[in-house]
């Protein structure tokens, strides 16, 4: 009896140890769960890549839609989304113990760090791609899909899809399509699938125009202009590498077919010496425009930023500048700043953005004669020197944590639309968790189907009814048949 009764006082430590253990363990495998679902927003992803794949070239060079575009591709991947701490090393011993178990009962190890390291890559390949580095992204995806072939889900569906389009965008056509080719086979009637058949289509057009372009009588200089129409970039590189003396225009659509194949350091330079050209005429503006959108969206850092913004300054490119001072009041994460997530491949994402916005600082401080690129200009001075309307905003805090703004918001039913300047993002209304005045408002205003308007500090989304704080009583008001909400200043 007094050895069992010994033996039942060492087993409550060490099964309250081996609790603790199996404890952490599941906090971790939810917390990658819930790494997994935030960490990238597939069905928006798809729906970018397919305008992406639809522009014609005049949509191309308008800056308004590549603001509202880049805008939206910050709510696709969520900086923060793998944020907290790694996994200890009382946890992993922990974990060994299990899986030694569930080896001997014929059951998959668990792996904590595989499957974070997988998304983390996922989440790296993606700003990758964002910052234009296709070939990099490619060869990540590429990475990627040796192991996520053998689990079947979004995250293979998504890395297929998003490595073909950068093959495409980087010229390699042949391979992009077999990849493409693979996404519908795999992953029929879905938004995956109807992507990469929008990418098909674009990359089947480009090559008939190729074949009309090299069957015409077409001069050098008029080749150039219809080989960048269609949208055949890495054509119009080729062709442009032969000629030492280029006009100012052709000039400039070979910058943007550096840049729209992924070359975007070379077509920087180009960009830089043209901003500085006062007989450029109206390809100087368009350069100006190129530098703020590298600058701010692309990974060219704050000192590319910020000469821009000093260039369109001095050019009195308002619109250009309401366009960026917008954009930043509509997110949260205008930059590709991240947090530590604890995994492996979280340092090399710091390391891909700090390397490429040193590389575009060494190229400015070349182009411009300086010892050292410095970001002299800030927000602050432009909006000294152009007069900028802020747009009032709300605050949306998602249940997956996300923090995102809108000027208004749109409900029906179960589903909602979050206006983002002349674009938006749809969403179900149980993904949201509160709503509050952003920059320029100081309540917001509830509107029912009814015709009801009540004005309040915040609302509140709980079961699927929404409540507002309302700002005379301070009492909580449900309101039923929600039809909008927008911000009062």
């Amino acid at each position: 009896m007094k050895k069992l009764l010994a033996a039942a006082v060492l087993a409550i430590p060490a099964l309250t140890i081996f609790g603790f253990i199996l404890l952490d363990i599941r906090k971790n495998e939810l917390r990658i769960s819930i790494f997994q679902k935030n960490i990238v927003n597939y069905e928006l992803a798809s729906s970018l890549i397919s305008i992406r794949s639809m522009q014609t070239a005049a949509e191309r060079e308008n800056f308004a839609s590549d603001v509202r575009i880049a805008v939206m591709e910050t709510a696709i991947v969520r900086a923060d989304a793998g944020s907290g701490a790694g996994i200890s090393a009382f946890t992993m011993i922990g974990l060994q113990l299990i899986n030694a178990i569930r080896l001997m009962t014929l059951k998959p190890p668990i792996d904590l760090v595989g499957l974070g390291d997988r998304l983390t890559s996922l989440y790296r390949a993606f700003l990758l791609e964002r910052m234009k580095q296709y070939p990099e992204a490619a060869q990540l995806y590429s990475h990627l899909l040796q192991d996520l072939r053998r689990h079947e889900g979004q995250a293979l569906a998504f890395t297929l899809l998003h490595r073909g389009y950068c093959l495409a965008m980087a010229g390699h056509e042949k391979e992009a399509i077999l990849e493409l080719t693979d996404v519908t086979a795999q992953f029929p009637q879905t938004h995956f699938a109807r992507s990469a058949a929008d990418l098909l289509e674009m990359l089947s057009r480009r090559a008939q125009r190729r074949s009309e372009i090299r069957n015409s009588e077409l001069s050098n200089e008029d080749q150039i202009i219809e080989l960048y129409d269609a949208g055949l970039f890495e054509d119009l590189i080729e062709l442009g590498r032969k000629f030492e003396n280029l006009s100012p225009q052709e000039s400039y659509l070979y910058a943007r077919s550096l840049e729209e194949t992924g070359q975007v350091d070379e077509a920087l330079k180009i960009y830089l010496k043209l901003s500085d050209n006062q007989e450029a005429g109206e390809v100087q503006n368009k350069c100006v425009r190129r530098l703020l959108l590298i600058g701010e969206f692309y990974g060219g850092g704050s000192d590319v930023e910020a000469y821009a913004e000093q260039a369109a300054v001095q050019h009195r490119d308002n619109e250009a500048l309401q366009e960026l001072y917008e954009s930043r009041t509509l997110v949260y994460i205008p930059h590709l700043a991240i947090e530590p997530t604890g995994y492996t491949a979280a340092k090399e994402i710091q390391n891909d953005i700090h390397l490429r916005a040193a590389r575009s600082a060494e190229i400015l401080a070349e182009a411009r004669n300086l010892p050292q690129a410095s970001a002299a200009v800030s927000e602050q001075a432009y909006e000294k020197s152009i007069p900028v309307q802020e747009i009032p905003n709300l605050t949306v805090i998602m249940s997956d944590g996300r923090t995102m703004r809108a000027n208004e918001i749109l409900i029906s039913g179960i589903s909602m639309n979050l206006n983002i300047g002349a674009g938006k993002i749809s969403a179900s209304t149980g993904m949201v968790s509160e709503i509050l005045p952003g920059s320029g408002a100081t309540h917001l205003m509830a509107r029912s189907k009814s015709g009801r308007a009540v004005s309040g500090k915040s609302v509140i989304q709980r079961n699927g009814r929404f409540y507002i704080l309302d700002g005379r009583t301070g009492e909580q008001v449900e309101m039923e048949d929600m039809e909008s909400i927008s911000p009062e200043s």
